[in-house]
């Protein structure tokens, strides 16, 4: 699946218990010479950014385990799954929403975009205001300790 270039692709998850991260992996499908993506994790209101993988090239297809510069632990609790890519030709193994489950946004915005643009590969502090997408994709994340 690919994206559109420098947005911030989102996804509230669920943390039930405390883990410890140390790495992230995630499956390039289609390589674009030159390209960068990131991945990240927020904290409920988007303001404070716990993980960031920094840009990632996109030159090689293949699964792709990026160690971070430190190990960093969550509590439980909700939190901001991003993704960014800064070209529209790099494609990733996605899971995607067709739109058949309309109330997925109802209550409270679970998928969506976030307002803060990422710009080549770097994400950005905070993520602004989440407008949500029921038919949002977001890339097939492995976060391990």
């Amino acid at each position: 699946l690919t994206f559109t270039a420098n947005t911030l692709n989102v996804v509230r998850v669920y943390v039930p218990h405390r883990i410890t991260i140390t790495k992230v992996g995630i499956r390039l499908s289609t390589a674009f010479t030159g390209g960068k993506y990131a991945v990240a994790i927020y904290s409920s209101d988007g303001n404070t950014k716990h993980i960031d993988t920094g840009a990632q090239s996109t030159t090689s297809a293949g699964t792709q385990v990026i160690t971070l510069g430190a190990s960093v632990t969550l509590s439980p609790g909700f939190y901001w799954y991003a993704f960014t890519v800064d070209n529209t030709t790099a494609g990733f193994r996605a899971a995607a929403h067709d739109g058949s489950d309309l109330a997925l946004n109802a209550d409270t915005t679970q998928t969506g975009t976030a307002a803060n643009a990422s710009s080549v590969g770097v994400m950005p502090s905070t993520l602004g205001t989440i407008t949500g997408s029921d038919t949002q994709a977001i890339p097939v994340t492995k976060f391990q300790g």
